[in-house]
């Protein structure tokens, strides 16, 4: 799902989803890879295989998270986050 726009909108932030088969894209951040894991806090972090992770968590400062990336055999999909500051809600 994505947001295609033409102007400034007046309310709320864009925001765009992407479901990707992860046997397509099997390589991204090991760091917010959940599976397999058993929950240990509310429903966002995970044990797998002695390591604690987030779905939310990459590793990455926040300052120098600017692209998300995943890949697999001869395919890749990535996204520029570009300027978090910018964002609606932000510090």
């Amino acid at each position: 799902m994505g947001t295609y726009i033409t102007a400034e909108p007046t309310i709320g932030e864009l925001r765009y989803i992407s479901r990707l088969s992860k046997s397509a894209v099997p390589n991204g951040v090991k760091a917010s890879d959940v599976e397999g894991g058993s929950v240990v806090e509310g429903s966002d972090v995970f044990m797998v295989n002695g390591e604690t992770r987030s779905k939310f968590y990459s590793s990455i400062r926040f300052i120098e998270d600017e692209v998300h990336c995943v890949s697999g055999s001869g395919v890749a999909a990535c996204m520029a986050i570009g300027n978090y500051e910018s964002s609606s809600g932000g510090p």
